[in-house]
């Protein structure tokens, strides 16, 4: 079976730190970027991976603070109303009641807060990765994962629930395999469509330079499961689909994909 994607952007960062996306690189250097809804098309009811933000206002309070008096800013999180995910699925016809599937990469406040907004969803999740964000080793870690949502999940019936070891399909032609790097919790996509197969990176990618010039993210937990997933996403990937990089939405016009 072949499936369209469809790529929303739902929200940016200004001005995140260079060296948090290429390890031992660009330090004092800024980026801007991008943070996404994918939609997958085709299947009976859409699927979507991740979530976006629920509530920008949490975001902005963590950012940092103006370094000079120009009022640069680094980790400025932004968002418009058209990009917040219930508006951006609306614009493209899909009610978030009708989707059948969530797919979250991984449990950050970009990719999982707003899973409420999906009540109807089965949200498929790295059991690994819930395992720690219930009862984290390291806070550090697991203490970045959004309690709300976190509850929203748990509360759930268990048939709204798909945990994930290491590599399972969903639908047809669309699978979730466990990659690691970026925390216990990220896993990536594939995705058949008639372009060949699509993989959405979760943030173990962040940049196509990551894995274009073999540079893992410089915001890891394991430096190893880093360069493993980008080892096996270039083998298998006839497209990549980094999770925040801008230059998404210039390979891909419109953000559409096959």
């Amino acid at each position: 079976m072949n499936y369209k994607i469809q790529v929303l952007k739902v929200g940016g960062v200004k001005n995140a730190p260079l060296s948090e996306m290429l390890f031992m690189r660009g330090w004092g250097e800024y980026i801007d970027l991008n943070v996404y809804v994918w939609v997958i098309l085709g299947a009976d009811k859409p699927v979507i991976v991740d979530t976006g933000i629920k509530d920008i206002n949490l975001l902005t309070g963590r950012s940092g603070k103006p370094e000079d008096s120009s009022g640069f800013e680094i980790h400025k999180w932004m968002q418009s109303p058209e990009e917040k995910t219930e508006n951006a699925l609306r614009s493209i016809g899909i009610d978030p009641t009708d989707v059948s599937h969530v797919i979250v990469t991984h449990l950050h406040y970009d990719h999982f807060s707003n899973i409420s907004l999906f009540p109807n969803a089965k949200i498929v999740v790295s059991r690994k990765g819930l395992r720690e964000a219930v009862a984290p080793k390291h806070v550090e870690i697991g203490g970045q994962v959004p309690r709300d949502a976190l509850c929203d999940l748990l509360r759930r019936p268990s048939n709204l629930i798909q945990l994930i070891d290491d590599e399972e399909e969903i639908l047809p032609d669309i699978n979730v395999f466990w990659i690691g790097g970026h925390t216990p919790a990220d896993q990536a996509v594939s995705i058949k469509t008639s372009k060949g197969k699509a993989v959405i990176t979760s943030d173990t990618v962040f940049l196509y330079r990551n894995i274009e010039e073999n540079i893992p993210i410089g915001y890891f937990y394991n430096l190893e499961e880093c360069y493993d997933a980008m080892k096996r996403i270039r083998n298998e990937a006839d497209i990549i689909l980094p999770t925040h990089d801008p230059e998404v939405l210039l390979r891909h016009p419109k953000g559409r994909i096959a």
